[in-house]
């Protein structure tokens, strides 16, 4: 089940930042509200490609930055999550434990 709140680390930026994920499926749908170091407070609505992985695409403003479009591919196993951001502005990969 992919649901509930994870603790994630941003494994490459130097001192390994932390933020939060939190994620809520419905039917083929899952939305992402991630707050993290670099990206800020974003909003995601991906699609489920099983019970538990999604991916989603889409674009978003970051000041300083502009418009950076981005696909993102979500993966839970058990209590763990991996996400790979690969965006116009750079690579993001973080990994987490639920706990919620």
């Amino acid at each position: 089940m992919i649901d509930g709140t994870y603790d994630i680390k941003i494994t490459n930026l130097a001192g390994r930042p932390t933020g939060t994920v939190e994620l809520r499926s419905d039917g083929g749908k899952v939305f992402a509200e991630i707050a993290a170091p670099v990206i800020g407070r974003q909003h995601v609505k991906g699609r489920l490609e099983d019970e538990d992985s999604f991916s989603a695409q889409g674009s978003f403003w970051l000041l300083l930055f502009g418009k950076i479009r981005y696909k993102l591919r979500c993966k839970v196993d058990g209590d763990s999550l991996r996400i790979a951001i690969r965006s116009t502005r750079g690579n993001f990969n973080f990994t987490g434990h639920r706990v919620d």
